[in-house]
């Protein structure tokens, strides 16, 4: 039996933190004290922008003092901040501005990224490796929802669950020769509909960890972790206008209240029954490449 084979298996909770503008500012703060809290033993990473932090710096403060990892997504979330377009120069500019601020605001150093609306690319990843990050989240398993997804690729329908030492020139391809443990390309979990929020909105408690169930058993087969994706704006009440939002944001149909329940729930579930051992990014990074080292020393 393979080392892989007789490890645990991790489940890496991600939570998405930008400025939403569509609503409450005040239950937006609110809300990463509540997950700080409620994920208490449930090791995390919350990935930040950089306005997010500076506006929310002593809550992301709390969430770092609890034990949970700050990673970076990036400037702003708006539409220039798109990490699979961007010249190596102008991402090597946001990402530094970003890191800097992000860690400024929250006395925490940022290893890991992901793109806002899951972006990246080949000279984005040339530029992580570059000012130290150590991993990319940016990146999606067997996701086929591109009616949803605003910056879809359609290399994601094809690409494992398993984590990889990126090609350096495609984000999406695994190192087919050497050795690079300069960053890790980790996908979010997903079997054409991707392991996130608001899948559980659309498909309810009851299908969605039958979902689970089918993304766990998939996973082991590929020795590959549990990535799962929410975000910290979906527990505030709307304040501007409802008709500026995706489409299937619309699908949601629950309040924050029970999204948030829902979310909580779910997460017992997959280290619960599902027996998941829950990991920060950085955590399941450096143990995946003492793993691969192990592997190498016994070859």
């Amino acid at each position: 039996m393979s080392n892989a084979s007789q490890s645990p298996q991790a489940l890496l909770v991600t939570i998405d933190v930008e400025i939403a503008p569509d609503r409450d500012f005040d239950q937006q703060r609110r809300s990463l004290v509540n997950l700080a809290e409620a994920l208490d033993g449930v090791p995390s990473t919350f990935f930040v922008t950089a306005d997010a932090a500076d506006a929310f710096s002593a809550e992301l403060q709390l969430v770092a003092a609890k034990g949970h990892e700050i990673g970076c997504h990036g400037l702003d979330h708006s539409p220039l901040d798109d990490y699979a377009t961007l010249t190596m120069e102008d991402a090597l500019q946001r990402l530094q501005e970003a890191a800097g601020r992000i860690t400024s605001s929250t006395g925490s150093p940022v290893r890991a990224f992901r793109g806002p609306r899951m972006t990246t690319s080949a000279g984005t990843q040339s530029v992580l490796r570059r000012i130290g990050f150590s991993s990319d989240f940016s990146v999606c398993a067997h996701r086929g929802d591109f009616l949803c997804a605003s910056r879809y690729r359609k290399e994601w329908f094809g690409l494992k669950p398993r984590p990889y030492a990126p090609e350096y020139g495609s984000a999406f391809t695994p190192l087919r020769a050497g050795r690079d443990n300069s960053l890790l390309a980790v996908p979010l979990s997903g079997f054409v509909l991707p392991f996130l929020s608001g899948s559980l909105y659309i498909l309810g408690r009851t299908i969605f960890k039958r979902f689970a169930s089918f993304l766990t058993w998939h996973a082991r087969r590929s020795h590959a972790p549990i990535v799962y994706l929410l975000h910290s704006y979906e527990f505030a009440e709307l304040s501007g206008d409802e008709g500026q939002r995706p489409w299937h944001h619309r699908l949601y149909g629950v309040c924050p209240l029970e999204r948030y329940t829902a979310n909580l729930d779910l997460i017992s579930f997959l280290t619960g029954p599902c027996r998941l051992v829950p990991q920060t990014a950085s955590m399941f990074v450096d143990g995946y490449w003492r793993t691969q080292d192990g592997r190498t020393q016994s070859a």
